[in-house]
């Protein structure tokens, strides 16, 4: 007789009449030490066999296992190799002419056997019955939930705040969130095209219902920021997008808290008075009270202004609701174009004159000694190119340290001209000082405190600078210059702005939440890969734009774009 006819088998129940084994419960219960066996072939063996079963209906030998249970160990051949190596092995092989002989049924003539015969596999047919129960109910939690917009919302407000605080939560205290991976599919699927990002808008009403109002006071910044002029498929929309050059993005920011969110991208779109309207009343809908709305000084935000109707003399525009909304030109922005008019032209304020030569010869005098204009350079005064758009350089040079440096080594002799540029450049120092508070407790001097906690001052400073550049003109220019009006207006809009707030019951207001430089950072963010700087292609944009919008973690979503390049027409 073959041996190998006698290995255990993955089957199905034991044969032996009182036995309740079977392999789906063996497996359940985790008795990995069972094994089932099929009959001998030999024939006489296999009556001996049948006989130890007390079964009171036929059987099949071909078709039917008995189980390790009813062997004892003499039956099994002996495993030297596991002996020697003190190891359990997963199975044991049975002598051929193996018996058995232990945990059988009493003698047939105690038990009616086909009666117990049959209670016993009644029983076994009910807890198979409830084991594919079981199974199907394991089936159906293992089965795809399809998750709502609003699950999704929710889930990526927790994933932003950590992932493995996320995991916790799903795994540990098994709350429902959707998989990791489920996340990454949702953000592939974020509609990023052109328009009001309506998905962007659900995240913001449901994390704005744990807001208080005073919370949701609302400002509106935007801009363009250059994109490469490629042309790219979008797979997932299956349209060519671009060639585009510019890209208007749209941020609300919170006047009094600190959450800030893109919510609009056009390419090439400029920004009309229709598609402003209506990104105020959607953000109204969902309970965002719009209170203030700033941008730079740009040709076509001009012309914004006079399609709003407003002035530097009346810088508030309603809405079609009849809302009314303070418009607040970037100060960062003014700041540059001051220093750039100063350097290009000087300023004339009735007999005084401001130009840059007491800076010039600042600059040459104190290069060779220890003076505490270090920050000073050539730079701050050629200021070409690209150095012009950067506000660092305008705040060093019309600083505090640079008014001081001028009084103290007086570089020039024409005393009238030199004090008469320190005092001007004091005072821009002092305005930008009030327009860029970020601190609640920086109360150095009146002008580094929140707007509002120090108000005499603070408006006595701000009426000085409106009336010094309501008269001031640019020399060779007889009229108001885009940044004085700009300058007018940006202290107008500010007065207004706290009296709006007071009636929202806040005492000051950050004045830095009131430019443009979280929208900047937004853009250095879109321009940076890799430590570099460049331009991305419009789908890249919104690739790197969607991955700022869900938590700004790059891991949330995936490292793919859905783009495919035709043509490159510029680098």
């Amino acid at each position: 007789m073959a041996t190998k006819s006698l290995k255990p088998k993955g089957g199905s129940c034991c044969a032996v009449a009182t036995c309740i084994n079977y392999a789906g419960k063996v497996k359940r219960d985790g008795k990995t030490n069972i094994s089932f066996y099929r009959f001998p072939k030999d024939p006489e063996l296999q009556k001996k066999w049948t006989l130890k079963f007390r079964r009171g209906d036929s059987i099949t030998p071909s078709l039917s296992y008995m189980c390790s249970e009813h062997f004892s160990d003499d039956a099994y051949i002996r495993d030297l190799k596991a002996e020697l190596l003190a190891y359990t092995p997963k199975f044991r092989k049975l002598k051929p002419d193996a018996m058995l002989t232990i945990n059988l049924p009493v003698d047939h003539t105690s038990i009616p056997t086909v009666m117990y015969h049959q209670q016993h596999h009644l029983a076994l047919k009910v807890e198979w019955n409830q084991e594919k129960k079981n199974s199907r109910l394991d089936n159906e939690k293992k089965k795809r939930v399809h998750w709502s917009t609003e699950d999704i919302s929710k889930a990526f407000t927790l994933r932003y705040f950590s992932k493995r605080a996320y995991s916790y939560v799903k795994d540990e205290l098994h709350y429902p969130l959707p998989g990791l991976s489920s996340l990454q599919r949702s953000a592939k699927n974020i509609d990023m095209r052109n328009g009001i990002r309506e998905d962007v808008i659900r995240m913001m009403k449901l994390n704005g219902d744990t807001l208080q109002d005073y919370e949701k006071l609302t400002v509106l910044m935007f801009d363009e920021v250059k994109i490469s002029s490629t042309m790219e498929y979008d797979v997932l929309h299956d349209e060519v997008v671009g060639p585009h050059s510019q890209m208007q993005v749209v941020m609300a920011r919170g006047i009094a808290s600190q959450w800030k969110q893109p919510i609009y991208v056009g390419f090439d779109q400029k920004m009309t008075k229709s598609i402003f309207f209506s990104i105020i009343d959607r953000l109204d809908q969902i309970g965002f009270n719009v209170v203030c709305c700033v941008s730079d000084c740009g040709g076509g935000n001009v012309v914004l202004w006079k399609a709003l109707d407003i002035t530097y003399e009346n810088p508030i525009f309603s809405t079609p609701n009849e809302k009314e909304i303070v418009f607040i030109p970037d100060a960062p922005h003014i700041l540059k174009l001051i220093r750039n008019w100063l350097l290009d032209t000087g300023f004339q304020i009735n007999e005084q004159l401001i130009n840059k030569k007491p800076l010039e010869s600042l600059i040459k005098k104190t290069l060779s000694e220890i003076n505490i204009c270090y920050k000073l350079s050539e730079e701050h005064l050629t200021c070409e190119g690209p150095q012009r758009q950067k506000v660092k350089l305008a705040s060093q040079l019309l600083s505090h340290t640079t008014a001081t440096a001028l009084l103290h080594y007086k570089p020039i002799d024409d005393t009238n001209l030199l004090n008469d540029t320190a005092n001007f450049i004091e005072l821009v120092n002092n305005w930008f000082d009030l327009s860029n508070v970020s601190h609640p407790n920086d109360h150095r001097t009146p002008y580094t405190a929140p707007y509002g906690l120090f108000l005499d001052d603070q408006d006595a400073l701000l009426d000085k600078m409106y009336n010094t550049f309501l008269l001031m003109r640019c020399n060779g220019k007889y009229g108001l210059q885009i940044f004085q009006k700009a300058l007018l207006m940006h202290i107008n809009g500010m007065k207004l702005l706290l009296k709006i707030v007071r009636g929202h019951g806040l005492k000051y207001i950050l004045t830095s939440k009131v430019n443009q430089d979280a929208l900047e950072n937004l853009f250095s963010q879109l321009r940076t890969r890799g430590g570099l700087n460049d331009h991305p292609s419009p789908l890249n944009a919104l690739y790197r734009l969607r991955m700022i919008i869900l938590g700004k973690n790059p891991g949330v979503t995936s490292n793919r774009t859905n783009t495919t390049n035709l043509i490159i027409t510029l680098l």
